[in-house]
């Protein structure tokens, strides 16, 4: 089995295609998974011809950043989001259940990570954890890359609630002051799972095509929203608000 996953994106939005990767016809599975939602949509063809699953999966490269994961990463982010829509009464499809059975993975189950005890499992053996110098270099290098990474322009807020709180005679610096004080703390733990989400899918990537410090950068901005940090102190989400009032901005007005 051979799994690509893309990135989690500003939505939570994550995808993963699954293929058998010799043969003349293969499997050809997908999943959607969505923060805020679950398995937001499957489907599964244990048959198709090769050319047409090279012919797939290289058009869906050309369109967003895909990392191969290994099978325990594939089960940890498919049960977690089954977990979660079930828990908003979003049942998977039975899509879910063919890809399952393709797989040999009957025991998927609604296994929900624990955000806090994950991160903190990832945290500790970074050594920083008596380090505010260390802390803060990781939280500096991190906010650099989520602020100038083309990949991860999509990491902003934009809804009805977001957009009320930038008024049209707001001055920029006021409006990123709003969105960092009332807009943000309020998804505090969405964010700290999306930052989580990511750190695992960039973690599997075992630095072939990313370094190290971005995943650990992932985890130690998990851990600090966490820690309630004040979201001035974090430049990724002070990136991320000045993001989300241009965006306001440019689509409203």
């Amino acid at each position: 089995l051979a799994v690509q996953s893309t990135m989690v994106d500003g939505s939570g939005a994550q995808s993963l295609i699954l293929t058998t990767p010799t043969g003349r016809t293969g499997l050809f599975a997908g999943l959607l998974l969505k923060q805020g939602f679950g398995i937001r949509d499957s489907w599964c063809d244990s048959a198709l011809a090769r050319r047409e699953i090279t012919g797939a999966i290289k058009g869906a490269q050309q369109k967003s950043q895909w990392l191969p994961i290994g099978r325990a990463q594939l089960d940890v982010v498919v049960q977690h989001h089954i977990a979660r829509g079930l828990g908003l009464g979003n049942l998977p499809q039975v899509a879910v259940l063919e890809i399952a059975e393709a797989v040999g993975a009957a025991d998927w189950k609604d296994r929900s990570l624990d955000v806090a005890a994950e991160t903190e499992q990832l945290f500790v053996p970074l050594g920083i954890a008596g380090d505010p110098a260390a802390v803060t270099a990781s939280l500096r290098r991190g906010g650099a890359w989520v602020e100038r990474d083309p990949m991860m322009q999509s990491w902003f807020e934009d809804d009805a609630e977001i957009r009320a709180l930038i008024q049209r005679r707001m001055k920029p610096e006021a409006a990123v002051r709003a969105v960092l004080q009332e807009g943000l703390p309020a998804r505090r733990q969405t964010w700290a799972e999306r930052a989580l989400l990511m750190a695992l899918w960039l973690r599997a990537d075992q630095g072939t095509t990313f370094p190290p410090e971005r995943w650990q950068d992932c985890v130690v901005l998990a851990h600090e929203l966490l820690a309630g940090r004040p979201m001035a102190e974090l430049p990724a989400m002070v990136a991320i608000a000045d993001r989300t009032v241009f965006a306001a901005r440019r689509t409203a007005w």
